[in-house]
Protein backbone atom coordinates (compact mmCIF):
# COMPACT_ATOMS: atom_id res chain seq x y z
CA UNK A 1 0.00 0.00 0.00
CA UNK A 2 1.49 3.33 -1.04
CA UNK A 3 1.66 5.96 1.65
CA UNK A 4 -0.54 9.01 1.08
CA UNK A 5 1.12 12.25 0.08
CA UNK A 6 1.39 14.81 2.86
CA UNK A 7 0.52 17.51 0.29
CA UNK A 8 -2.65 17.51 -1.77
CA UNK A 9 -2.50 18.22 -5.51
CA UNK A 10 -3.76 21.80 -5.30
CA UNK A 11 -1.23 22.77 -2.63
CA UNK A 12 1.52 21.11 -4.65
CA UNK A 13 0.42 23.06 -7.74
CA UNK A 14 0.52 26.34 -5.80
CA UNK A 15 4.04 25.58 -4.58
CA UNK A 16 5.17 24.61 -8.09
CA UNK A 17 3.79 27.75 -9.73
CA UNK A 18 5.22 29.89 -6.92
CA UNK A 19 8.63 28.33 -7.45
CA UNK A 20 8.44 28.91 -11.21
CA UNK A 21 7.49 32.56 -10.73
CA UNK A 22 10.31 33.06 -8.19
CA UNK A 23 12.80 31.57 -10.65
CA UNK A 24 11.41 33.86 -13.36
CA UNK A 25 12.14 36.88 -11.14
CA UNK A 26 15.78 35.82 -10.99
CA UNK A 27 15.84 35.32 -14.76
CA UNK A 28 14.43 38.82 -15.31
CA UNK A 29 17.26 40.22 -13.21
CA UNK A 30 19.76 38.64 -15.59
CA UNK A 31 17.82 39.73 -18.67
CA UNK A 32 17.66 43.29 -17.37
CA UNK A 33 21.42 43.31 -16.85
CA UNK A 34 21.97 41.99 -20.38
CA UNK A 35 19.45 44.21 -22.17
CA UNK A 36 20.95 47.11 -24.08
CA UNK A 37 17.70 48.33 -25.61
CA UNK A 38 15.58 50.76 -23.58
CA UNK A 39 12.35 49.35 -25.00
CA UNK A 40 13.33 45.80 -24.00
CA UNK A 41 14.42 46.99 -20.54
CA UNK A 42 11.01 48.59 -20.12
CA UNK A 43 9.28 45.38 -21.26
CA UNK A 44 11.32 43.14 -18.94
CA UNK A 45 10.75 45.55 -16.05
CA UNK A 46 7.00 45.48 -16.63
CA UNK A 47 6.93 41.69 -16.88
CA UNK A 48 9.00 41.40 -13.72
CA UNK A 49 6.59 43.68 -11.81
CA UNK A 50 3.67 41.51 -12.96
CA UNK A 51 5.45 38.37 -11.79
CA UNK A 52 6.21 40.03 -8.43
CA UNK A 53 2.47 40.66 -8.08
CA UNK A 54 1.77 37.04 -9.04
CA UNK A 55 4.27 35.84 -6.41
CA UNK A 56 2.48 37.89 -3.74
CA UNK A 57 -0.92 36.47 -4.79
CA UNK A 58 0.40 32.91 -4.88
CA UNK A 59 1.98 33.32 -1.45
CA UNK A 60 -1.29 34.59 -0.01
CA UNK A 61 -3.20 31.69 -1.57
CA UNK A 62 -0.63 29.19 -0.30
CA UNK A 63 -0.73 30.56 3.24
CA UNK A 64 -4.55 30.40 3.22
CA UNK A 65 -4.41 26.86 1.89
CA UNK A 66 -1.87 25.73 4.50
CA UNK A 67 -3.86 27.35 7.29
CA UNK A 68 -7.01 25.57 6.09
CA UNK A 69 -5.15 22.25 5.92
CA UNK A 70 -3.72 22.75 9.40
CA UNK A 71 -7.17 23.62 10.74
CA UNK A 72 -8.69 20.51 9.11
CA UNK A 73 -5.90 18.34 10.53
CA UNK A 74 -6.61 19.72 14.01
CA UNK A 75 -10.33 18.95 13.63
CA UNK A 76 -9.52 15.39 12.53
CA UNK A 77 -7.33 14.91 15.60
CA UNK A 78 -10.09 16.21 17.88
CA UNK A 79 -12.75 14.05 16.22
CA UNK A 80 -10.46 11.04 16.10
CA UNK A 81 -11.18 10.62 12.38
CA UNK A 82 -7.54 9.96 11.59
CA UNK A 83 -7.17 7.19 14.14
CA UNK A 84 -6.94 3.77 12.50
CA UNK A 85 -9.46 1.12 13.30
CA UNK A 86 -7.88 -1.74 15.27
CA UNK A 87 -8.21 -4.18 12.35
CA UNK A 88 -6.93 -1.75 9.65
CA UNK A 89 -3.64 -2.70 8.00
CA UNK A 90 -1.08 0.09 8.45
CA UNK A 91 2.07 -1.83 7.61
CA UNK A 92 3.52 1.21 5.81
CA UNK A 93 3.64 3.20 9.06
CA UNK A 94 5.60 2.31 12.13
CA UNK A 95 4.09 5.21 14.01
CA UNK A 96 1.23 7.57 13.15
CA UNK A 97 3.08 10.36 14.91
CA UNK A 98 5.73 10.20 12.19
CA UNK A 99 3.10 11.05 9.59
CA UNK A 100 1.67 13.88 11.70
CA UNK A 101 5.13 15.33 12.34
CA UNK A 102 5.89 15.02 8.64
CA UNK A 103 2.76 17.00 7.75
CA UNK A 104 3.60 19.66 10.34
CA UNK A 105 7.15 19.90 9.00
CA UNK A 106 5.92 20.30 5.42
CA UNK A 107 3.56 23.09 6.50
CA UNK A 108 6.36 24.85 8.41
CA UNK A 109 8.70 24.55 5.43
CA UNK A 110 6.10 25.92 3.03
CA UNK A 111 5.44 28.88 5.34
CA UNK A 112 9.19 29.47 5.45
CA UNK A 113 9.48 29.26 1.66
CA UNK A 114 6.60 31.69 1.22
CA UNK A 115 8.29 34.14 3.59
CA UNK A 116 11.67 33.83 1.86
CA UNK A 117 10.15 34.43 -1.56
CA UNK A 118 9.01 37.93 -0.62
CA UNK A 119 10.45 40.13 -3.37
CA UNK A 120 12.93 42.56 -1.89
CA UNK A 121 12.60 46.24 -2.63
CA UNK A 122 16.16 46.36 -3.92
CA UNK A 123 15.31 43.85 -6.63
CA UNK A 124 12.14 45.64 -7.63
CA UNK A 125 14.04 48.53 -9.21
CA UNK A 126 15.39 47.92 -12.70
CA UNK A 127 18.99 46.79 -12.61
CA UNK A 128 21.71 48.71 -14.36
CA UNK A 129 24.79 47.55 -16.20
CA UNK A 130 28.12 48.01 -14.49
CA UNK A 131 29.47 51.49 -15.01
CA UNK A 132 26.13 52.94 -16.16
CA UNK A 133 23.97 55.39 -14.32
CA UNK A 134 20.38 54.41 -13.65
CA UNK A 135 18.08 54.94 -16.62
CA UNK A 136 14.95 56.99 -16.27
CA UNK A 137 11.80 55.40 -17.64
Amino acid sequence: MASPSPIDDLTYDLVTVLQNKAEALEAYDKHLRDADDDEIVKLFSELRREDERHVRLLKQALVRRLDQDAHLDEEDEIDGDDAPAPDDDYDDYDDEDVVERSNDLVIEQLHSIATELEPSTSRAAPLQRRGETQRRT
